[in-house]
């Protein structure tokens, strides 16, 4: 449009003897002509679409930046609700866990503690029982021996007493019936004497057997069992120190154990909840720069491509205008 009107004020300022031309002084100006006309046409068709993007870009840069912050208000709204539930979850543990772990601290060992109450109980009833059979146990075996075996040597005394009586009625017998006559060679009795001789040995054998048997036995018996209970009683004592020993360790643990994984959950839950607010406070931060940004930035960005639009359209008509003064100059100059 400022081409054309340009062109328009040129050929009113031109002398009138200087529009008379011939042909091939016109031609040149015929081209300039359409190439003018062109330029028009096409500066026409810029500026419309210039003037359509001059009404609509500033609406869309306007849904595009609405749209873009709505999403980014709706990802850090998101963020914000993770962040307060981990925050409340995060404040529940501090205030509940080390109360929870000291009562799951403080059953579990109750339990042991009871539990090796009861070994030492246990303990200390079979040591006091050990006790009591090696303080009991050897006198009972020595003489429970004694006795059993003097039964036994009376048992053998009586019976060596029967072929004893036997042997001294046949040697009784032989003395006051002598014989006139041996038989073979040999006293008619020799074989009946040597008969009771041999019972009355083997009655005697026994007998002192069973005197040896009194004499050592019982002591030997009562030996082997005072180094039984004696054994017996040493490991029973053993496992009682290590019953005790573990009691006390037990006990110490319930005094302490407890406290200790209190301190531990409570420094733990601690620990969580500050990191769990300080990125809440980041969020939150974030968050309202999302909600500022959502409130403000769609109409920044309208503004921001109003003007643009603006500056766009202005620029080539002021080009075109200082174009159009330019050839003009030149026109003067030549005339």
């Amino acid at each position: 449009m400022a081409t054309h009107s340009a062109f328009l004020v040129l050929l009113l300022l031109t002398p009138v003897k200087a529009i008379r031309m011939t042909e091939a002084q016109w031609e040149p100006i015929a081209e300039k002509l359409e190439q003018e006309r062109t330029n028009f046409e096409k500066f026409s068709k810029d500026y419309l679409d210039q003037a359509e993007k001059q009404q609509t870009q500033p609406l869309k840069d306007f849904v595009k930046a609405a749209q873009g912050t709505k999403e980014k208000l709706e990802m850090s709204a998101q963020a914000l609700a993770g962040a307060v539930t981990d925050n409340v979850h995060k404040q529940y543990d501090a205030a509940t866990r080390p109360g929870n772990d000291f009562s799951e601290s403080l059953n579990y060992h109750s339990d042991l503690v009871d539990k090796s109450t009861g070994s030492l109980q246990g303990a200390l009833q079979d040591n006091l029982q050990k006790a009591y059979d090696a303080a009991t146990k050897p006198g009972k075996k020595l003489a429970q021996g004694t006795k059993y075996h003097a039964k036994q040597v009376g048992k053998s005394f009586n019976a060596l007493a029967e072929p004893f009586q036997a042997r001294f009625n046949k040697h009784y017998e032989v003395a006051t019936n002598p014989v006139t006559e041996l038989k073979h060679g040999k006293h008619p009795h020799a074989g009946e004497l040597n008969e009771h001789s041999k019972i009355m040995a083997d009655a005697l054998h026994a007998h002192l057997h069973k005197q040896d048997d009194f004499a050592t036995k019982p002591v030997a018996n009562f030996v082997k069992t005072v180094q039984e209970t004696k054994a017996q009683l040493e490991k029973s004592s053993q496992a009682l120190v290590d019953a005790w020993e573990d009691n006390l360790h037990k006990r110490s643990d319930l005094s302490t154990k407890p406290g200790d994984a209190f301190a531990k959950a409570a420094d733990e839950t601690k620990k969580q909840l500050e990191k769990s607010s300080k990125t809440l406070e980041k969020t939150q931060k974030e968050n309202l720069q999302r909600q500022y940004e959502a409130a403000t930035e769609p109409a920044t960005e309208f503004a921001k491509s109003v003007q643009q639009q603006f500056d766009a359209a202005k620029q080539p008509a002021n080009e075109d205008e200082n174009h159009a003064k330019k050839k003009h100059q030149k026109k003067q100059k030549k005339l």
